[in-house]
Parts: structure tokens; sequence; C-alpha cells
């Protein structure tokens, strides 16, 4: 079968014109205008977009030489955010301050302040509770006794004792003069861990000494 298809045309070629434009092929068709624009029945279709090419983005070549130290650029730029959170609890919450406590001297009437501040703190602290967990003996304002700690001269030498004693629970320990039984240490541990549930709200260093670990009640 022939490919070649003959037919006669009688009229204006510009008429002509649009009409064999019209049985072009879509992607065909070129994307601007006849010569004559005004060719009736001829109407312009809009361009196809191209293809779309996916390029791999170029690399960078790595630099010839190491950066100049002299160059503005921190050697040891601050992690990002999401660093801490790639830390386990354990390791965050045994971190201790990086200030050298042992170039403050141990002042004694600050020990003096903390132990009262904690015979205060202590007082029906194990007292009973009713049925939705509220004590039922007067408590102390413990808030305000931990910001007698925080505030004034006192915060920087309290850190320092607790530095002393290597955790906020030792500490506890010495200032009520508990024994080392289980349940001195237990007591220890829970008034330390309500000190730093205050902390925030009044001594926020303090809370650095609270040891998550088991390690203090072994040593």
């Amino acid at each position: 079968m022939s490919d070649t298809i003959k037919f006669s045309y009688e009229g204006d070629p510009k008429h002509l014109a649009g009409i064999l434009f019209g049985l072009l092929p879509t992607t065909s068709r070129p994307s601007v205008l006849p010569e004559n624009p005004s060719v009736p029945g001829f109407e312009p279709s809009e361009p196809e977009p191209a293809p779309l090419l996916l390029r791999r983005p170029a690399l960078v070549p790595a630099p010839e030489h190491a950066p100049d130290p002299e160059d503005d650029i921190s050697s040891n730029p601050a992690a990002p955010p999401w660093i801490a959170d790639m830390m386990s609890t354990e390791a965050q919450m045994q971190a201790r301050p990086s200030f050298d406590f042992a170039k403050i001297p141990l002042d004694p009437e600050a020990w003096e302040v903390f132990v009262q501040v904690m015979k205060a703190w202590v007082v029906n602290f194990d007292g009973p509770l009713d049925e939705v967990g509220n004590p039922l003996t007067e408590q102390p304002d413990r808030l305000t006794l931990l910001k007698s700690l925080g505030e004034g001269r006192w915060p920087i030498f309290i850190l320092r004792w607790a530095a002393h004693y290597t955790c906020l629970q030792k500490t506890v320990l010495a200032a009520l003069s508990l024994g080392t039984t289980d349940a001195d240490k237990d007591l220890a541990d829970r008034i330390s861990a309500n000190i730093v549930q205050l902390s925030h709200a009044a001594f926020p260093d303090i809370a650095g000494f609270h040891d998550y670990s088991t390690r203090w009640r072994r040593s």
C-alpha cells in the first residue's frame, strides 16, 4: 500500500495552508506561526515544555592546601542542636560544670548556710500524704529556701562545696549528718532530686551536681 496521498484543491492558497497545518500531528507542529498568522482556520498551539533533565550536582573539588590558620574560620565550631539529642540520657545527666571549682576556697560560712537550709528542707519531708498525694503535714517553702542559696554571694561557694563532695547527694548527706545506710542514701537522693525539680526557678547551676548514676552510692 502506497503512503502517497493525492487530492485536488480549488481556492485561496492561504486556506490550504491552514488546512494542511491542522492535519499535522501535535508533536510535529511548529511552535510559532507561519509567515502569515492571519490564515483562516489556523490556531497556534502552545509549545510543549522541554523534557526535564535531572543532572547530578557538580562535585566541589577538595582544597589543594589546608586552610590558613589566620583565616576567620573557627577551629572548634559550636555543635548543632541535634548533637545533644544524640547523646544518651545518662551521658547528659552525668555532665558536670566545666568550671574549675578547686580555685575557690571552701567557705565555712557558706557551708553553714547550706546546712541550715537542708535542715529546714527536710522538715516533714517524709510526712504522710492523703489519697491524692497531698501532704497532711505543714511543709516549708522550699522554693524560697533554694532562692536563699541561689541569690547573693552564696551560689558560687555552695557549688564549691558540691564539687568538694563530688555530687549533690553526698553534699546533702554531709549537711544532714546522715549515715551510710541505704535508707539514708535514699533520703539524700530524694532531697537532691527535689532540689533539682525547683532549681530552674531558683538555682539552675546546682542541678548539674545531681548524680543520676549509682556510683555515688558505692563510693
